[in-house]
């Protein structure tokens, strides 16, 4: 019904494009600003895991550190390797892995990050670890409040509302983009 005074429209189509933009964004958003609860998190963003890995030294030095993604077979299928310099204390390693093959988010939930860090010239003084990708993975959840229908010419709010998956707030800017649509 257009009689220039209403045009009523569906939910998702009127912020589709909004979302997917939105969700575009918050995929590259790498890693949480917030150091409040020191533990492993991390983002998939096209193929890439991009991994922030808290850690407590007793002392400074230089070393080599790899971090690399293994399936349940323990096959390695992305990994990293640098040089890195530690301060004494507490510290957060970021880095990004590269998958061999992209895989879809829901494959991917099945597999574990190794990392290891060894001082230069000792063998025996390292830090590592596993981690399930499950428990760290942080994913967008997105909520949108909006009405159904708008009346032409007048103003109209939606709310986005993102989160992480466990209910706390993603830093860094983000943007959203809604298009209206009309509905025939």
């Amino acid at each position: 019904m257009d009689n220039g005074k209403q045009h009523p429209a569906r939910f998702f189509l009127f912020i589709l494009t909004g979302l997917l933009t939105l969700i575009a964004l918050i995929g590259r958003q790498a890693f949480r600003a917030s150091d409040a609860a020191p533990s492993i998190v991390a983002t998939y963003s096209r193929g890439t895991l991009h991994v922030s890995i808290p850690y407590h030294t007793a002392r400074a030095g230089a070393g080599q550190l790899m971090m690399e993604v293994l399936d349940p077979e323990d096959r390695v299928l992305g990994h990293t390797s640098r040089r890195v310099d530690v301060a004494e204390g507490q510290g957060r390693w970021q880095d990004s892995i590269k998958l061999e093959k992209p895989m879809p988010l829901d494959d991917l939930v099945w597999h574990r990050v190794h990392y290891r860090f060894e001082y230069d010239g000792q063998d025996n003084a390292r830090l590592d670890g596993t981690e399930s990708i499950s428990q760290i993975l942080l994913r967008p959840v997105v909520h949108v409040l909006a009405q159904q229908s708008y009346l032409a010419g007048s103003r109209a709010a939606v709310r986005v509302i993102v989160t992480d998956s466990n209910n706390e707030a993603i830093s860094g800017h983000s943007s959203v983009r809604i298009e209206l649509r009309r509905d025939n």
